[in-house]
C-alpha cells in the first residue's frame, strides 16, 4: 500500500477515536529491519563499552538479529554480546553469531524466581562476566526484546550524562542511568531492571547478587510500595540497598533522595526504546484517568533533576 494513501486511512481512523475518547492520539512507526542508510556509525565508541542483550533471543521479525545488526553497525569498536538461556535453538544463535556477534549461554536454574528474576540474573551475570573478560570499562544491559531505535549515539549520551552529574560521598564510582520506561511514578524507589548503563565494576555491585529463592509473596495492594516486597525489580533493588549501605524508611522524601545519589533516569524518547512486548500498540506514559494508566505514568528526567538539583546542591 502506498504510504501515503495509508496515513489518510489513519488519518480519518484516529480522528473518529479521538473525538469518541476524548483524546489525542498518533501513530507512530518504526522500521522493522535494519538498513545502514537510516544509521550513521560512531567508532569513537571503542572496546571501553560494551553493549549486553539479556533474555529470550526473539524470532518474530528476527527482531532480536536485527536489534544486533543494528548495534553492530551504530558500534562498530564496542564489544556487543547476547546472553540467553542454553536451551535456545540453536538456529536462532547461529544467526547471531554469523555476524561477528557472539553468544553466550547459562544452564535454564530449576527455580526461575518470582517473575523470573533468576532467569534475569544469570542471564545478566554470563553476559556481565564476558564484557569482563573482554576489558570492558562501561556496559549498557538491555534486553533483547526492546532496541533503541533512535539514529543518535546513546552511548555517549548515558556517558555523558554520568559525566555531568558525577556522585558524591557514594560507594559506586559513578551513575548508574536507568530509563524512563517502568520507573513507575507511584512507587517508592522506582529503579527499572530492564536498562541500565554504568561502569563494569558498578554494574558488578548491583547484579553479583544471590539467586531468589522466595516461592511466593503477599498480596501487593498499595503500589508505592510494590519494592518492598522484594517481587522481580524489588529484589534487586533491595539488595542494592545492603550492598551500599543505604537503610530505606520507605518515604517519597527518601526515596527521592536514593535516587539523585545514586542514578540518573534518561526518558525514553531520548533513545526511542521500542518495547516489542505487552501493550506495545498503546504507549501512555504521560497521566490518564484510567486507573490502571495511572499507576504506569513514569518518573522521568525533569522529576529526577528536580530530586538531585534538591538533595546534591
Amino acid at each position: 500500500m502506498n504510504f501515503n494513501r495509508f496515513k489518510a486511512i489513519f488519518r480519518r481512523i484516529l480522528s473518529f477515536f479521538e473525538r469518541k475518547m476524548g483524546l489525542y492520539l498518533r501513530l507512530q512507526s518504526r522500521p522493522k529491519f535494519f538498513d545502514k542508510t537510516s544509521y550513521p556509525s560512531y567508532p569513537h565508541i571503542n572496546a571501553d563499552y560494551g553493549i549486553l542483550l539479556q533474555g529470550q533471543i526473539i524470532a518474530e521479525d528476527n527482531f532480536t538479529l536485527e536489534t544486533v545488526k543494528l548495534y553492530k553497525h551504530v558500534y562498530p569498536n564496542a564489544v556487543i554480546v547476547v546472553s540467553t538461556a542454553a536451551e535456545t535453538d540453536r538456529v536462532l544463535i547461529e544467526a547471531i553469531e554469523s555476524i561477528g556477534v557472539p553468544v553466550v549461554t547459562y544452564a535454564v536454574p530449576q527455580f526461575r524466581g518470582l517473575s523470573n528474576i533468576n532467569m534475569q540474573l544469570l542471564s545478566t551475570l554470563t553476559g556481565m562476566n564476558y564484557l569482563k573478560s573482554k576489558g570492558v570499562k562501561y556496559m549498557l544491559k538491555s534486553r533483547t526484546d526492546q532496541r533503541c531505535s533512535k539514529p543518535v549515539d546513546f552511548i555517549s549520551y548515558l556517558a555523558n550524562l554520568q559525566n555531568a552529574f558525577p556522585v558524591k560521598d557514594a560507594i559506586i564510582t559513578k551513575r548508574l542511568v536507568i530509563i524512563s520506561t517502568n520507573s513507575f511514578l507511584q512507587r517508592l524507589y522506582p529503579i527499572t531492571d530492564m536498562f541500565m548503563f554504568g561502569t563494569i565494576a558498578d554494574m558488578d555491585l548491583y547484579w553479583s547478587i544471590p539467586l531468589d529463592t522466595a516461592t511466593q509473596h503477599d498480596d501487593i495492594t498499595d503500589p508505592a510500595m510494590f519494592m518492598k516486597f522484594n517481587v522481580a525489580e524489588g529484589y534487586l533493588v533491595n539488595n542494592f540497598f545492603k550492598s551500599v549501605n543505604f537503610n530505606p524508611d520507605w518515604t517519597t522524601e527518601d526515596s527521592d533522595r536514593f535516587i539523585a545519589k545514586y542514578f540518573c533516569i534518561a526518558d525514553q524518547e531520548q533513545l526511542d526504546l521500542y518495547w516489542l512486548k505487552y501493550e506495545r500498540f498503546f504507549d501512555i506514559p504521560y497521566p490518564h484517568t484510567d486507573p490502571i494508566y495511572k499507576q504506569r505514568t513514569r518518573t522521568e528526567f525533569a522529576m529526577w533533576l528536580a530530586a538531585w538539583s534538591k538533595y546534591n546542591n
